[in-house]
């Protein structure tokens, strides 16, 4: 009874009488290996408490008007210029002063814009022969398969975007409430490029399109759980941990018809702030990666 969710993100083998007793104490068994679209095995009582989270959540978004679900649009872009600028100050030198001024600027512009325009295409795989985009892409894979699954497991209708259409083609609310997160995937592929951990041969070239090679694609997936699961050196919640707390009260607020109100759990609030990586000299301070500090990204 002290297990909440079971999470299988790898292949392995599960006994039959495990999932009848998860079954009849209640708890889901999520299925979400790289690749297919996650699977729930759950028992009848958990099922019924998912079928009313549900509904809350088909209420509390129906409930929205244009002006209510553009104020969350906004507040979502809001997080991600947040994480943008905690980004740039892990490593700011004097050049990025230009930069930072945009940030706040399009922050600002934010509380006065009433609606949010539409986004026009982002290259997919297949579609890009930067490597850099290419690797950004893999990463943002990886972390809407993670956001999907704590999504999926809170209850919630991953096809109910607010920023993204909802319009049943794709897991638009997956796609809004990983956005604040995405700059920790531009800060990880900065990071293995720049320890060579990427590399120009990290990248083959098959039938015309680039693709990342089968180890480069391996150290990228062990590095991004890495990066889930590490503690901040500061103190405060790991990544995984801020993530799934962010959807947990976007649930919490559905259920307490207060979704209008809701706001995404800030990553430049916790105790690993800007200010923290404030360091004597050059204003850097060192990376670890792999068990070994480096000083190497610009």
């Amino acid at each position: 009874m002290r297990i909440s969710s079971i999470e299988l993100h790898a292949a392995c083998q599960v006994s039959t009488p495990l999932l009848d007793a998860c079954a009849r104490e209640g708890i889901p068994v999520l299925l979400a290996t790289p690749g297919q679209a996650p699977l729930f095995i759950i028992g009848q009582q958990a099922e019924a408490r998912r079928h009313r989270a549900l509904a809350a959540h088909h209420g509390a978004w129906t409930g929205l008007d244009e002006a209510r679900r553009a104020r969350i649009a906004a507040r979502l872009i809001d997080a991600k210029l947040a994480a943008c600028a905690l980004l740039v100050r892990q490593r700011y030198s004097a050049s990025d002063h230009h930069l930072m001024a945009q940030i706040q600027r399009a922050r600002a512009a934010l509380g006065r814009t009433a609606r949010i325009g539409a986004f026009e295409r982002r290259q997919h795989r297949g579609q890009t022969q930067d490597p850099v985009n290419l690797a950004l892409n893999y990463g943002y894979a990886l972390l809407r398969h993670r956001v999907g699954t704590v999504v999926r497991l809170a209850g919630l209708d991953p096809y109910l975007g607010i920023l993204h259409e909802a319009n049943g083609r794709h897991d638009a609310l997956v796609s809004d409430l990983m956005e604040p997160y995405r700059p920790s995937i531009d800060r990880l592929v900065l990071r293995l490029i720049s320890l060579n951990v990427l590399q120009a041969k990290s990248f083959v070239e098959e039938d015309g399109a680039l693709l990342i090679a089968t180890d480069a694609r391996m150290r990228i997936v062990q590095s991004f759980t890495r990066m889930l699961d590490a503690t901040p050196r500061h103190g405060g919640l790991a990544l995984h941990a801020h993530l799934r707390r962010s959807v947990e009260s976007y649930r919490d607020a559905t259920q307490e018809s207060a979704l209008a109100d809701w706001t995404p759990n800030l990553l430049s609030a916790r105790p690993e702030s800007a200010d923290d990586f404030v360091a004597d000299g050059d204003g850097r301070s060192p990376e670890v990666f792999d068990g070994e500090e480096s000083d190497a990204i610009p």
